[in-house]
């Protein structure tokens, strides 16, 4: 019944979707990486390491996640493991073609290839070599795998304390009222389901709710001073659905576009607009930084996402200061450039530059020197790049007409 329940959800795509329907799984606290994190932030970091993308055809990933341990046979015949590195799947003698970056894990953890390319992993981590790109993307493969398997299976996913040591229990160690009370979870999710197919649309029912909302209750009891703080759980939801740096990066290049449009066309009117979008772009970035600050208790320069978070904006503070200075809106249109650069980055390379927040390494703990020493160390990155973006464009005018723009860009442009 479950199994034909759920195929529902995964095979029909042209259901409509009135509330999402693992908006209250979302909520649930999972233990994972040395920390506490909302179920929806550890189902987004699961699937786009496994799938290379933060949603599957559409479904958020909480709800795909949570399907991974109630019908794991329809997703073990599923395209879903992703293996970018060609040479890779050369060395797993896949032909399905050079387009396809996707395989099931049955296919994988049937391949043949597989205990041969991962003990190549193992003698050369044995070594202690540098890992190559291509035994990167084999150590990446291990991770997929182990890490489907292990939700799969129940084991990856921990939500509820234990008294006796710091590792929560997972799905499937729990036991007593909990576990009853998880159970109604899954009874409500799948009764939401079959209630939304019989009606036309898929959303999360009273009961499912309910259910969480007790659950969290529960396992809250089994050890209150160990459970997770829900005002942390809540606030990082929020950073994860409303995604401060990307509508940053979109005020910052509207008003990156009226600076431009100021300065090329002369139209007045276009500068306080410009300002006016760099501001809330500004108020949007300095939102994001404070909220992962209080959820990870430390300043955001620890790795190098957070670095290049931080860097547009001490460059945009630098420029704000300058221009204040020199009346030269040549600096803050350099400034803007930066930030837009270094935003859309942070938002369209999950895969280059990972957000997830992590514990700090045994050198960082010190929160005193992270806080002066690094932070110092980062904001000379913002001068030094706001210096480099200065150059290109004093450099282009330079070449297009020296002796027109020299002067102008020398005095300032009012």
């Amino acid at each position: 019944m479950i199994r034909s329940m759920l195929l529902v959800l995964l095979l029909s795509p042209f259901l409509s979707w009135a509330v999402p329907l693992s908006a209250p799984l979302e909520s649930i606290p999972v233990q994972d990486g040395g920390r506490i994190k909302p179920f929806a932030t550890f189902a987004t970091e699961s699937l786009q390491l496994i799938y290379g993308r933060t949603n599957f055809e559409g479904r958020r990933a909480s709800e795909v996640v949570f399907t991974w341990m109630l019908i794991p046979d329809h997703w073990m015949t599923t395209p879903l493991v992703e293996i970018r590195h060609s040479g890779l799947r050369e060395a797993l003698k896949i032909t399905e073609g050079k387009e396809v970056m996707r395989f099931t894990p049955q296919y994988l953890f049937t391949n043949e290839r597989i205990p041969l390319v991962m003990q190549e992993l193992n003698t050369i981590r044995a070594r202690q070599e540098k890992l190559n790109p291509y035994y990167q993307a084999v150590q990446r493969l291990e991770n997929q795998l182990a890490l489907f398997q292990a939700i799969r299976s129940g084991h990856a996913v921990r939500i509820a304390p234990n008294p006796a040591n710091d590792t929560w229990k997972s799905v499937l160690e729990l036991d007593g009222e909990v576990r009853e009370s998880f159970s109604k979870v899954t009874k409500g999710f799948v009764d939401s389901i079959s209630l939304g197919a019989n009606n036309g649309g898929i959303e999360a029912s009273p009961e499912l709710i309910t259910a969480v909302q007790e659950f969290v209750v529960k396992a809250r009891a089994v050890a209150p001073e160990k459970y997770a703080d829900m005002k942390k759980i809540s606030w990082e939801e929020h950073l994860h659905n409303f995604h401060p740096f990307k509508w940053a990066w979109i005020c910052y290049l509207i008003g990156l576009i009226f600076l431009v449009v100021n300065q090329v066309a002369g139209l007045g009117w276009a500068d306080p607009v410009a300002r006016v979008f760099l501001l809330i772009g500004f108020g949007l970035h300095t939102h994001g930084m404070a909220v992962r600050v209080y959820l990870a208790g430390r300043p955001p320069v620890s790795n190098m996402y957070e670095t290049v978070v931080w860097v547009p904006y001490g460059a945009l503070l630098f420029a704000w200061i300058m221009e204040r200075v020199q009346k030269n809106k040549m600096v803050l249109i350099a400034a803007a450039a930066i930030c837009v650069g270094c935003l859309i980055l942070t938002d369209l390379s999950p895969t280059v530059l990972d957000k997830s927040i992590q514990p700090l390494e045994p050198v960082l703990r010190s929160t005193f020197w992270l806080a002066t020493h690094v932070l110092i160390i980062t904001i000379s990155y913002a001068a030094f790049f706001l210096a480099f973006a200065l150059g290109d464009v004093l450099l282009f005018f330079y070449l297009k007409d020296e002796n027109r723009y020299g002067t102008q860009i020398k005095n300032g442009v009012q």
